[in-house]
């Protein structure tokens, strides 16, 4: 666990030690790991790659939550496509099991952030859409032309919380299921 390491707070602007709440009279005297660290919450926005100033949704996450419980949350209707081809048997549709199904939606999904893709895996039979990029990538053609596209990796989702990464604020970083269905993602406020 992380802890506060001193008490005291510099305030370089205008070079001035802010009072110890615990009443040590100089920043030397101030006891080291006093508390733990209070939980950081990030603001993340979700929304179209063609229209970054369009704010589709916003979460508000913890540090200590997992990359999986945001993905389980945002909302994209290609979730709710059937791309099941009915047009030579229509009878086999269903439309009350379609419309009260409540775990539809893509299994398959990734987070790219960093060079790294966090890849969704919970369920049997999801696809590592990160897999083929990463060999394509790696290949030897593309690492002559372009040496700006390696070291990429690829990490389980659910083994990820927000506290494990390096995010820059307002950045835009992308998420991405169906194979093609991507939304950016962007951490907008960090407290």
């Amino acid at each position: 666990m992380d802890y506060v390491t001193k008490c005291c707070l510099v305030d370089v602007g205008r070079s001035a030690v802010a009072p110890c709440p615990h009443g040590a009279p100089s920043l030397a005297d101030c006891p080291k790991d006093l508390a733990p660290m209070a939980e950081v919450v990030l603001t993340v926005n979700v929304s179209d790659p063609y229209k970054k100033a369009v704010k589709e949704q916003e979460f508000l996450v913890l540090g200590s939550q997992r990359l999986t419980e945001l993905r389980d949350q945002i909302f994209c209707v290609k979730d709710y496509f059937d791309e099941v081809d009915y047009s030579e048997n229509p009878t086999d549709f269903d439309r009350k099991s379609f419309e009260t199904d409540l775990n539809r939606g893509c299994k398959s999904a990734f987070i790219f952030i960093n060079n790294t893709f966090y890849v969704d895996q919970r369920h049997p039979g999801s696809i590592d859409y990160s897999k083929s990029f990463i060999e394509w990538v790696n290949t030897e053609d593309r690492m002559e032309t372009s040496s700006r596209l390696d070291n990429f990796t690829s990490v389980e989702m659910s083994a990820v919380t927000f506290s494990d990464l390096k995010l820059r604020l307002g950045y835009p970083y992308l998420y991405c299921h169906h194979g093609s269905c991507e939304h950016l993602l962007i951490f907008s406020d960090m407290r």
